[in-house]
């Protein structure tokens, strides 16, 4: 581990408060505990692939690439990678 714990700890809250407003977002459309559960199951399932995880996004049409953007994992992913592999501090994550 190369990177600041601290920087660490502050982008990994933020992911986990994206992802507690998708739960709540999932729970305020379902009328059932079910439905909410597949609702945030068929964010789950997109979100994993198109955010760099299992395939590069080079390898993924243009318009995949626009639309993984809008998925927090990919962001955390990208920080991840860059606090824990290479050890960059804030100012090259903010760029």
């Amino acid at each position: 581990m190369r990177g600041s714990l601290t920087l660490i700890t502050i982008t990994s809250g933020l992911f986990l408060m994206s992802s507690l407003g998708i739960g709540l977002l999932a729970s305020t459309i379902a009328n059932t505990q079910q439905e909410a559960m597949l609702t945030v199951m068929m964010y789950n399932l997109p979100s994993i692939f198109l955010s760099g995880f299992f395939f590069p996004l080079e390898a993924m049409p243009r318009f995949l690439q626009l639309v993984s953007y809008a998925i927090p994992l990919r962001i955390i992913l990208i920080v991840i990678r860059a606090l824990l592999l290479k050890g960059v501090g804030a100012g090259a994550i903010s760029e």
